[in-house]
């Protein structure tokens, strides 16, 4: 029918299965924004200024700057339903999937 299938144990009680939490992800503390920081253009600044010293870490199979968050986002780190990343994480977090396709 097109749908994926739950799959459930039924050896483990109804009582005791784990039923995931709504996802409630918080806002990044409020602050003043530059028009740099927003939209995609706060990965596009810092990749602008570090492309070259990235590749080159990369290169010599050594990372020693921190260029990670905006080359290579990810996710925001979310622990129980609450956004627990750092800083750099919420700033650079992809947070929708119109977002993902856009990067």
């Amino acid at each position: 029918n097109g749908h994926a299938k739950l799959l459930v144990d039924e050896k483990v009680p109804a009582a005791s299965r784990v039923v995931p939490k709504p996802l409630a992800i918080s806002s990044p503390p409020t602050r003043r924004v530059s028009n740099s920081e927003t939209g995609l253009r706060r990965f596009t600044v810092p990749q602008k200024s570090t492309y070259t010293r990235a590749l080159r870490e990369i290169s010599r199979g050594e990372k020693e700057s921190c260029w990670m968050w905006f080359m290579i986002p990810t996710p925001p780190y979310v622990v129980d339903g609450v956004e627990r990343g750092s800083a750099r994480n919420r700033r650079f977090a992809l947070r929708s999937d119109e977002e993902v396709r856009e990067y």
